[in-house]
């Protein structure tokens, strides 16, 4: 089996590259940072005894994301996963718009051009998994958080919508959804000192290596949604039955005085 993995070179994606080589699947690996990638591959080629190929591109970046969906076409991808994405923190008014586009385009854009390439060829020959990295910040407006969000939210949605549309193709839809995650993530989203463990219940938090764990167990069971942590599937239920007007004012609480100033 080959997985192709964005953002590769760090957290979750680094944690899924090393799930995937641990069950010997050959490994395209996709992340901006070249000398991580090449410091990852090398290693788990020689632990593994696997074949991984390194792809340095800037999803954002027209020419680059055209080079991995050329990649990507060629059809001997069986598993893709959408992890490249990150997050930004903040009143919306306050923040740079073009950050926010751009992250628009990383979570949104990149996410669905990668996802039409794969699912041509894999409908074509009747398998192949494609798997979302969403968050658990889709199931509430994120305020605070507001473009992040909303990307994440598009995310799940359009996974779900995706998966039914396939249901008799072969190809398996899947959306992980994880919550407060040990990573880098939180340092480019720009909170002050936040997410901290201390200030959370610890019930609250996985690593990256429990998200990876998680994401290809989902894969072997063929599920549809993957929420790590039983905290996060209690959170995400609640979450989603409550109306806006009550989850908005409560993850205002959680941003308030949280961001780099």
């Amino acid at each position: 089996m080959q997985i192709l993995i964005t953002g590769a070179s760090s957290g979750i994606g680094e944690a899924l590259a090393i799930e995937g080589a641990r069950r010997k699947h050959d490994l395209v690996l996709v992340a901006r940072r070249k000398d991580r990638l090449d410091e990852l591959a090398e290693k788990l080629r020689s632990e593994h005894n696997i074949n991984v190929e390194v792809i340095t591109a800037d999803l954002t970046d027209e020419p680059q994301r055209a080079n991995v969906i050329t990649r990507i076409q060629k059809g001997d991808i069986d598993v893709l996963i959408n992890n490249a994405g990150f997050g930004s923190s903040g009143p919306f008014i306050e923040l740079d718009i073009n950050n926010e586009l751009n992250e628009i385009d990383l979570n949104v854009s990149a996410l669905v051009a990668l996802t039409h390439a794969a699912a041509i060829p894999m409908v074509e020959k009747r398998y192949g998994t494609i798997i979302n990295m969403s968050s658990l910040a889709s199931y509430q407006p994120m305020t605070g958080n507001a473009v992040y969000g909303g990307t994440k939210s598009f995310v799940t949605s359009f996974s779900h919508a995706l998966r039914e549309e396939l249901s008799e193709s072969g190809v398996n839809i899947m959306v992980v959804c994880p919550g407060m995650t040990v990573s880098e993530f939180h340092d480019r989203s720009r909170w002050f000192d936040a997410p901290k463990r201390e200030n959370y219940p610890s019930i609250m938090w996985q690593s990256s290596d429990d998200v990876a764990l998680a994401t290809f167990r989902g894969m072997d069971l063929q599920r549809g949604v993957v929420i790590p942590g039983a905290g996060n599937k209690l959170l995400a239920a609640v979450s989603s039955s409550l109306p806006g007007s009550v989850t908005r004012k409560l993850t205002a609480i959680v941003a308030k005085g949280r961001r780099l100033r």
